[in-house]
């Protein structure tokens, strides 16, 4: 039996999901085959969703909810998150504490990062913001989870992280907000670019970080597709266009009317019911 373990336990190791690496310093953990030959069954157990056996685990030995169970660092919740498993996400983040949901594995990627970047479900990443609301300002790749999941073209988790990402922040802190704004023109999310250039109108032109020295105008002169005069259309299609004729207006009113009661709705959702079923 003792032979035959390590041919089991290997394949999953090689076998867990790679994420794409961050730009942050790989930091090096160094974990040993030990120390993940250790949480080897709350690695299964996690990634099976067997709930009960992870939560005997953790009931068990409590700091095994922020140990580093894989050889790149992750914690049974940035596996949970690959996995998909949020009724797992769940009882992980309850026996957290807020610290520990800013746990980074070896390419610097906390599990809120990792939720982003394989597109997981909303509730994951609502259930950790919960927890911990400070993680929507803690940076991966010099930007904000808001402007990564609009980066990773994702634009349900980018609309929904941005609405409920603290607006003081943004007033402070312009070249966060100036990275929103160009990573969500970038997806032609129009209306989160201009709720955010409404309160802020300073931001056009501010640069979005030191990795890429880019304001918003910029980021909208790479995209002509967004306006008529860049378009290619045939002539059904120009003819087509002529025909629709909108209140840019009331249009536009409308576009930040829903994207604030969106704002609102978020919010009242976070101070509400915890993330526990």
């Amino acid at each position: 039996m003792a032979q035959s373990e390590p041919q089991i336990f290997q394949p999953m190791a090689e076998a867990e999901p790679q994420i794409l690496q961050s730009r942050a310093p790989i930091q090096d953990h160094n974990i040993s085959t030990d120390e993940v030959r250790q949480y080897k069954r709350l690695y299964v157990a996690v990634c099976i969703g067997d709930w009960r056996k992870t939560n005997s685990i953790i009931t068990t030995n409590p700091n095994a909810v922020r140990a580093r169970i894989t050889y790149s660092g992750r914690t049974a919740l940035h596996v949970a998150t690959i996995a998909r498993q949020l009724s797992i996400v769940k009882l992980l983040v309850q026996n957290m504490s807020e610290e520990d949901l800013g746990i980074t594995d070896e390419d610097g990627f906390t599990a809120l990062a990792i939720a982003i970047i394989s597109n997981a479900e909303l509730g994951i990443a609502e259930c950790m913001v919960r927890k911990n609301i400070q993680i929507l300002v803690t940076k991966v790749n010099e930007m904000l989870p808001a402007a990564m999941a609009f980066r990773y073209g994702h634009k349900e988790m980018g609309r929904y992280l941005y609405t409920i990402t603290p607006v003081g922040h943004l007033q402070h802190n312009r070249e966060d907000g100036a990275s929103i704004i160009c990573n969500a023109i970038r997806m032609q999310s129009f209306d989160v670019a201009l709720d955010l250039l409404e309160q802020y109108k300073e931001l056009a032109t501010t640069c979005e970080s030191s990795i890429f020295r880019r304001p918003p105008v910029d980021a909208l002169a790479n995209l002509p597709s967004a306006f008529l005069s860049g378009c290619q259309l045939k002539f059904w299609q120009r003819w087509l266009y002529k025909c629709i004729c909108i209140d840019s207006t009331s249009a536009i009113s409308d576009i930040l009317t829903k994207l604030k009661n969106l704002h609102v709705n978020n919010n009242e959702s976070m101070m509400g019911s915890g993330c526990i079923m």
